[in-house]
């Protein structure tokens, strides 16, 4: 049998719900501090719903637990959501005029303060932070602006400093020391190299063959591939149990099914998505593979990464919270406690691994100085410097200011460079089509592994060739989706692309390839050229080992444009991914970089036939993306053995006939020198060498042509007077004669007697 999940009147955090509202209703803001299961989330927002006066809107990071809260708080006041109990995200909204508890993204709330605060928050609204130890840019900007405005707002988490965020805020601070119930904590005893899914799949068995616990089984995991791995493990032995997915990609009855109270006893497996706020309530046992997915940004590489990292220790604390709800439970970590207590304390903040262009701007459209800011953590310079720069170069602002462009942009639901891109598509004619493209830009990659059929078969004969323009199709057609494709986040981008054209006004189609032109506006550092149709290598500038993402649908050699680039790191070297490319015909790159553009010619070594070879090129910025080989003809030859005399002099081509004889004639001619200075003048110093090897290189392009030793030797004494080379044969001879007829060979080395 499965437990009960426990009523939420029970819930602990309620003890200080009167307390807090009494703080609240004084005009102060608050911090509070509750263990994970204590209804922090929950019923704390309805308590104060009851004991309060305004609406009472609660942040969550995620799109996901914004709505699963609403939708389960809903219930709990007998409702649905859109009634007392709401919620709005990017792309859907399930609020109304009665709503008072409003559970919303952080990123949804800042851009209604933002662009409309006397409609965003009332005199006697409350503001909740929840999850506030996760440290978005997000919060942080909304916290700046609420503390601006003199906002009453709870900063709300289990794992945050509270002592010491009140002694700098001012805050009154609230904690609940009281578990649900205990948590009993296990660690593996010694490291192991094995998979997370095999310890994890592991653990499972030994967990089922435990009696005593009925109770429903979450296990984290950093993504969806080891999610799959996980439940694939557990298909042998875990008859009976339903095996259940939670990421961020599943649709909504998907998501539901993991939180679902009823139904036989599950194994959940799931994302740090699960970590905070989302309750799954049966469960009695949690298994923690101590990883999570973290985007960190380079702000001097211009790279985003993807990185697969231990979790901190707030985080572990967190996953370990959710077993204790309705009974006593366990935590399994995947990781010894001696490498639990080596990890960071907290999460690393936002600000210090984030692209903070998008944020910037938002608070110039606010008539903020974002270095002015009262940031939680201060972004460090590179961060800041990228920032800057980013809205400079897509003419977002100014030395004077938020530009108009500015202003467009920071309307948008969307990053600054793909608001640009969007701007400048509609301002050409892009209609529908360009919204849909943003919207593709924009949300999580909806192509699961559509196979290159059905991307055909929805790509229109005039669009575009390339990643997006098949994307944006079924973005646009609501039709049957093809196999393979992300249902979910085809769900998203079809949400953003509805809302980019209810906010712009977009109703014609528009003309497809006014997308080209605005993707070279918006990411002009992400120009690439293709350069085999046979791999998948490109030249791009300020970038070395630049490669086209695997699946991509760009199969001609030519000029593109990434939407997307990424970093990968291997055996220590760092290569670049473009993704979501579109080719950039041979014609419009020419009116759109041609000043970017160069053609030149120069001479080359070919070391495999040993010869000088004339290289026409064409590159882009610093980088050569088109190289041309032919012979060297008459009316070059004198320029190609210029540069061949250059690479003897620098060392990087010998001369062949340049060998131990003609360093021992000119050793031999420096000992006489030295010996008699009256009689030999010549010493063969490094100006006179240079003008020897000048000689014998002449105008000559081939190694083959170049003269031998006893030629090299000859040209050495015709820079001498006859006698001087008769009187070096003499003084410094190569043979001796020795008593009985017989002679001896003389070796001159530098700094050796003979």
């Amino acid at each position: 049998m499965n437990p009960d999940p426990v009523p939420e009147v029970e819930l602990p955090v309620l003890e200080i719900a009167a307390p807090l509202a009494d703080s609240l209703g004084a005009g102060r803001s608050a911090i509070v501090t509750a263990p994970p299961g204590t209804g922090k989330s929950t019923a704390l927002p309805s308590s104060l719903l009851q004991r309060l006066p305004g609406r009472v809107i609660v942040t969550q990071p995620r799109r996901l637990a914004a709505r699963m809260l609403a939708s389960h708080v809903a219930r709990l006041h007998g409702g649905i959501p859109g009634d007392v109990v709401g919620f709005a995200v990017r792309g859907e909204r399930r609020e109304t005029a009665e709503t008072r508890l409003l559970y919303v993204t952080e990123g949804l709330l800042l851009r209604r303060l933002l662009g409309d605060p006397e409609q965003a928050i009332r005199d006697d609204d409350v503001v909740i932070l929840d999850e506030f130890h996760e440290r978005s840019i997000d919060a942080d900007l909304v916290l700046g602006v609420l503390r601006d405005r003199n906002v009453r707002h709870v900063l709300a988490s289990a794992t945050i400093d509270a002592d010491a965020l009140s002694d700098r805020l001012g805050h009154d601070a609230f904690g609940v020391e009281a578990r649900l119930h205990e948590v009993r904590i296990e660690h593996r005893r010694s490291p192991s190299a094995d998979p997370c899914w095999d310890l994890a799949g592991k653990a499972i068995r030994s967990v089922l063959e435990d009696q005593d616990d009925e109770g429903d089984i979450l296990v984290f995991m950093p993504g969806r591939r080891e999610i799959e791995r996980t439940i694939d493990a557990c298909r042998s032995f875990a008859g009976g149990l339903d095996l259940v997915p939670l990421h961020g990609g599943l649709g909504a009855a998907a998501q539901d099914r993991a939180v679902d109270e009823r139904g036989r006893r599950r194994i959940v497996v799931a994302t740090n998505i699960a970590e905070t706020s989302i309750t799954i309530p049966r469960v009695t046992t949690v298994i923690d593979a101590g990883l999570a997915r973290v985007d960190r940004f380079d702000p001097e590489r211009e790279l985003g990464r993807l990185l697969t990292e231990p979790i901190d220790r707030a985080g572990a604390v967190q996953r370990a919270g959710r077993a204790g709800r309705i009974r006593p439970g366990r935590c399994i970590r995947l990781y010894t406690e001696s490498e639990f207590l080596r990890r960071p304390a907290a999460r690393t903040p936002a600000t210090e691994r984030s692209d903070l262009a998008d944020a910037f701007l938002r608070l110039h459209a606010a008539g903020i100085d974002p270095e002015a800011f009262e940031w939680m953590d201060p972004p460090p310079a590179p961060s800041i410097e990228h920032a800057r720069r980013t809205l400079r170069t897509i003419g977002a602002v100014s030395t004077a200011g938020l530009t108009e462009i500015g202003s467009r942009l920071a309307r948008l639901p969307l990053p600054p460079r793909i608001g640009r891109f969007l701007v400048d598509a509609l301002d050409q004619g892009g209609g529908r089509f360009s919204a849909a493209v943003a919207a593709v830009l924009s949300e999580r990659d909806l192509s699961g592994g559509v196979g290159a059929g059905d991307r055909d078969a929805l790509r229109s004969a005039n669009d575009p060739e390339g990643d997006l323009s098949w994307r944006a199709r079924l973005v646009m057609n609501a039709g049957r989706d093809p196999r393979g494709v992300d249902s979910a986040a085809l769900k998203d981008a079809r949400r953003t692309y509805q809302d980019l054209n209810r906010i712009c006004l977009v109703r014609a189609e528009g003309d497809p390839f006014a997308i080209v032109p605005a993707l070279v506006n918006a990411f002009p550092d992400r120009i690439a050229f293709r350069r085999d149709d046979d791999h998948r290598s490109c030249a791009m500038s300020g970038r070395k080992h630049v490669v086209l993402d695997r699946d991509s649908a760009v199969h001609s050699p030519g000029f593109l444009v990434a939407g997307q680039i990424r970093g990968l790191e291997n055996r220590g070297e760092g290569t670049t991914i473009l993704s979501l490319a579109t080719v950039i015909p041979e014609t419009v790159a020419s009116e759109l970089l041609g000043n970017r553009i160069r053609k030149g010619h120069r001479y080359e070594f070919d070391r495999e036939k040993d010869l000088m070879v004339e290289v026409e090129y064409r590159s882009l910025d610093d980088v050569e993306y088109l190289t041309r080989r032919r012979s060297v003809g008459p009316e070059a030859r004198r320029a190609a053995a210029a540069e061949l005399l250059r690479l003897v002099e620098s060392g990087e081509v010998s001369i062949p006939g340049w060998d131990e004889k003609v360093e021992t004639f000119i050793e031999r001619t420096r000992r006489t020198a030295a010996w008699f200075p009256d009689r030999i003048k010549t010493t063969f110093d490094e100006e006179d060498l240079a003008v020897m090897r000048a000689e014998v290189v002449g105008d000559r392009t081939r190694i083959s042509d170049l003269p031998g030793s006893e030629a090299i030797i000859e040209t050495l004494r015709s820079a001498m007077d006859w006698d001087a080379a008769r009187f070096v044969d003499q003084m410094a001879p190569t043979r001796v004669s020795l008593p009985g007829g017989r002679g001896m060979r003389l070796a001159w080395r530098p700094g050796e007697p003979p």
